[in-house]
């Protein structure tokens, strides 16, 4: 599998390539960042991979960068899905507790109108 370990060339004065030494690839996103993201909304997101396995993000056309380790990442978007698919869950089992809620509700009522009268 080819890796992104990406090489620049190391030039001398002269202008003569002397070695290499890493060099990060980046990449623009298709679609804009959004309304939830304020000054930044329309702009895109510029991702890099860079040595040592660093992610970095930036919207485009500024340098403010936010970085953060491949491993943690992973690490946290498996996280998230856990925590999406406990929430999923968690919400199907509210609902049913409403829906036999309702059940009783109604059962009572109905129970309370063909009570006889005494």
């Amino acid at each position: 599998m080819k890796s992104f370990s990406h090489k620049r060339p190391i030039r001398d004065d002269a202008g003569m390539k002397i070695g290499e030494r890493p060099g990060p690839a980046f990449r623009v996103t298709d679609k804009e960042l959004g309304g939830s993201f304020g000054c930044h909304r329309e702009c895109r997101l510029v991702v890099g991979l860079e040595a040592g396995d660093i992610l970095s993000f930036r919207p485009a056309g500024t340098r403010q960068r936010v970085t953060a380790a491949a491993v943690d990442l992973y690490r946290s978007v498996l996280q998230w899905n856990v925590d999406r698919r406990h929430l999923e869950k968690a919400r199907k089992k509210k609902e049913s507790k409403q829906r036999l809620r309702e059940q009783r509700r109604l059962k009572y009522a109905e129970s309370k109108l063909t009570r006889p009268i005494e």
